[in-house]
């Protein structure tokens, strides 16, 4: 992509011509037709399809296998806009409509043949254009361009031939015209012209400006060593020579001035580096002045001199402080420096100081590198006795100064004190006195909207601040906030801003120092465009594939339940802007456009978005003008996320009935079992309870209340426990009986009883006899005094010591514990 930029003199206008070919993205290098849509997007038919530019990049649109298009090639003879918004093309001898809402191409009957696209250029008839302010321009066929002033004659414009042969022309919305050439395709931009910009040809920075009581500006330079003088009328009257004349031939001067300024008297007082002060007063007129020396400075680096209301000078000095000339009109002035004549000087801070500004209730305040500082003015004597403040940045508190590299200082309309930084912007003074300890102040900075934290400089302009960074201006409103950026795009050429403070010159412009040459501008030409550019959205991919262009004609964006991450590609249709604009986008997911966050993105032109959840969402996309402002150009886009089946609220309610079933089905199955064992205790129970008080010797004692009955069996099962009941009670005392006997006694096999008894009562057979022997020996111990080794062989037990072991195994007691127990109760 080659650009060609022209910037001419005063009288010549300005335009920007720009080149590009298939090296920059179009799809074939012969155009055929050219057409710009409703929303402003710019269509070019080529012999290799149909191609769209937005601005950033261009895109072609042709037949591919299966998409259901019926081209039969890609040759594009022709590409219009027709009534309904859509492109015709004529491909070959065949016409087709592509739909911009689908972006595809139909074959249909009785569509419009004709509509709106660009014009033909011939050999004896140039198009025509006209611009903003009125310049009339002619594109000739074979490549020629010119220009036409109101009321002036046709001039060549560059070259004698600025483009390649042109077949079509075309004049966007804009104002902008579009050049189809044989091989590639010119946009030429007619930019607005606002002030001018003055190079000075030798690199030289200007360091300072100054307009003196005959209405006449003073430039100084810093390389060249030069300081020219200019008249009301905007002329040059010379050269500051070294012996104090006027010369009209370029003359440095001996050294670079830094700063000038003009007391009462009408005397002039330079400043330079590194040789010190210099007085001028008139000799002959204002032809020639008589320079005198001033030594006695802390520093001969001197960056800035005032007048006080007593007619003393002060002087910023770079690395010798604040000093005072207390007589500028004697022979010989005094000069009071820091450390020694002003006594309460900071020692340690406030040696660099950069500029001074006395305030009319006799406040000074001066920009030092290493802080603001600040003093209350005295007369006679008193100087020397001054308080200094140095107010600097505070790492904790928030209202502190927001950097200590400190430019200048300025007052606006209302006496309002603004401090520009280095790298920290502007900071207005929000404390009534301006001598207290700890000043308060309010920050406009990169962190508050504004576009830059370089603040150069400060002044007032009308009733608002400009502030001047290091490439671009930027007029703000400090009630509000309110900004306005202009930037290269304003200027119409890179502006490297010097640290010279800006001057209203006598003819009522603006002159801004540059690093090498200088600025003017009127003030009704700081103004913001009134241009607000569309915004397209030029594309999507969904989880990293790349989506249909129709995202542009869509309000609704709907995404499959497996898609959940998207980047949203976009383009704000300002084709002059040089694609230096900036973007911004918002995410709501509650539809409320009240109290939106934006996040900008600088100049990328896509938002990713990425794991969304189930949802309906709103995208918001805006974008800055030519000049840097933000303006009302909201495109919304509502994308809905469709849920997967288990995020659902079928599914949730499904998952919810599971999940009662599961615990329902659990606590069921827990207290089913707590049944069943305890039927089974109570099986146990109530036949243990038919030993003890069924037969035998206990046959005659009575059921307690609480004892257990026995359940409810089949005939069967409860003959058969009754022949192991009367078995196991008959022979409770012989310690050879086991599982076979019982069974035997039972007419069951081992098995058999095993489960029959384990499903009635929950245990074995052997289970059931140790516990009836268990409750056999406590009834025995607990009724009578026989020893406790006759218990054990009533019992069944051949070992005493093995039966006192078991007995306490199973009640948690030893047999004489257990008696000693009952006996107590």
């Amino acid at each position: 992509m080659s650009l060609l930029s022209a910037v001419s003199a005063a009288a010549t206008p300005i335009c920007h011509i720009q080149r590009y070919d298939e090296n920059d993205g179009l799809t074939q290098w012969h155009v055929t037709q050219m057409a710009q849509d409703s929303q402003g997007m710019m269509w070019f038919s080529t012999w290799n399809g149909l191609c769209r530019f937005d601005g950033y990049e261009f895109r072609g649109f042709k037949g591919r296998v299966g998409d259901g298009s019926r081209l039969a090639t890609d040759r594009m003879r022709s590409v219009w806009l027709c009534d309904d918004g859509n492109l015709g093309c004529r491909v070959d001898d065949d016409m087709y409509l592509f739909n911009l809402k689908r972006y595809r191409f139909e074959k249909i009957g009785g569509m419009q043949l004709r509509g709106r696209n660009a014009t033909a250029v011939k050999e004896n008839r140039p198009y025509r254009h006209r611009d903003g302010v009125g310049n009339l321009w002619k594109v000739y066929y074979d490549g020629r361009l010119t220009y036409t002033p109101r009321g002036g004659k046709e001039t060549p414009y560059g070259d004698r031939k600025s483009l390649e042969a042109a077949r079509f022309c075309l004049s966007d919305k804009q104002g902008n015209l579009w050049v189809a050439a044989t091989s590639c395709i010119y946009k030429i931009c007619f930019p607005r012209q606002n002030g001018n910009v003055v190079r000075n040809g030798n690199g030289a920075e200007v360091k300072t400006v100054f307009v003196d009581r005959d209405k006449r500006y003073w430039i100084a330079t810093k390389e060249d060593e030069t300081v020219r003088i200019f008249d009301r009328s905007n002329r040059l009257v010379g050269y500051l020579a070294p012996d104090g004349r006027i010369v009209a031939g370029y003359t440095k001067f001996r050294c670079p001035i830094y700063c000038i300024t003009q007391t009462r008297d009408g005397s002039i007082w330079l400043g330079s580096k590194p040789q010190g002060l210099f007085r001028l007063t008139g000799c002959h007129g204002m032809q020639a002045y008589r320079i005198d020396k001033i030594g006695g400075l802390g520093s001969d680096n001197v960056y800035d001199i005032k007048e006080d209301r007593w007619g003393r000078l002060w002087i910023a000095t770079l690395g010798g402080g604040v000093c005072c000339v207390e007589n500028p009109r004697a022979e010989r002035p005094v000069v009071v420096k820091p450390f020694s004549g002003l006594r309460n000087y900071p020692h340690t801070l406030a040696k660099k100081v950069r500029m001074i500004h006395l305030t009319k209730d006799d406040v000074m305040l001066c920009a030092t590198t290493d802080g603001l500082l600040v003093a209350k003015l005295a007369a006679g004597n008193g100087v020397r006795n001054m308080v200094f403040h140095c107010h600097t940045r505070e790492a904790d508190r928030k209202d502190a100064l927001s950097c200590s590299a400190v430019m200048n200082v300025a007052e606006d309309y209302r006496g309002r004190i603004f401090v520009s930084t280095e790298s920290g912007g502007v900071n207005m003074i929000q404390t009534g006195n301006l001598t207290a300890d700890k000043l308060s102040f309010r920050h406009y900075d990169e962190a508050n909207g504004m576009p830059t934290d370089v603040a150069l400089s400060v002044v007032g302009f009308s009733r608002k601040m400009l502030m001047v960074g290091s490439d671009r201006l930027v007029m703000f409103n400090p009630d509000n906030g309110d900004y306005l950026s202009f930037g290269k795009n304003f200027f119409q050429s890179e502006c490297r801003f010097s640290e010279a403070i800006p001057v209203r010159l006598p003819d009522g412009r603006w002159l801004f120092g540059l690093q090498d040459g200088e600025y003017y501008v009127a003030p009704q030409q700081l103004r913001k465009s009134t241009f607000v550019p569309t915004i397209a959205f030029t594309g999507v991919s969904v989880q990293g594939v790349e989506g249909s262009c129709s995202v542009n004609a869509m309000d609704t964006l709907v995404l499959a339940s497996n898609e959940r991450s998207f980047t949203l590609r976009f383009a704000t249709l300002d084709y002059s802007a040089d694609v230096r604009l900036s973007y911004a986008f918002a995410l709501l997911d509650d539809g409320d456009e009240e109290d939106v966050k934006w996040n900008d993105i600088g100049h990328n032109h896509s938002a990713t978005l990425l794991d969304l959840e189930p949802g309906t969402y709103v995208v918001l996309v805006r974008s800055t003008n030519a000049d840097g402002a933000w303006v009302d150009n909201v495109r919304r886009l509502t994308i809905v996320v469709t849920p997967t089946f288990w995020e659902t609220t079928p599914a949730r309610v499904l998952l919810l009935l599971l999940l009662l079933a599961f615990f329902g089905s659990a606590v069921y199955t827990i207290i089913y079992i707590r049944r069943i064992k305890r039927q089974r205790r109570e099986a146990l129970d109530a036949y243990l309870n038919l030993l003890s008080n069924g037969t035998g010797s206990d046959a005659d004692e009575p059921v307690p209340a609480d004892t257990p009955l026995r359940p409810e069996l089949t005939p069967e099962d409860d003959i058969m426990m009754r022949r192991v009941s009367a078995f196991v009670d008959e022979h409770l005392g012989d310690a050879e009986i086991g599982v076979g006997d019982m069974a035997a006694a039972a007419a069951m096999s081992r098995s058999g009883l095993q489960r029959k008894m384990k499903q009635i009562m929950g245990v074995t057979p052997l289970d059931f006899l140790r516990e009836a022997r268990m409750k056999r020996a406590c009834h025995l111990l607990s009724s009578t005094d026989i020893p406790i080794s006759d218990v054990a062989y009533s019992c069944g037990y051949s070992d005493p010591k093995y039966f006192s072991r078991s007995f306490k195994a199973s009640k948690g007691k030893s047999p004489k514990e257990w008696r000693n127990g009952d006996a107590e109760g």
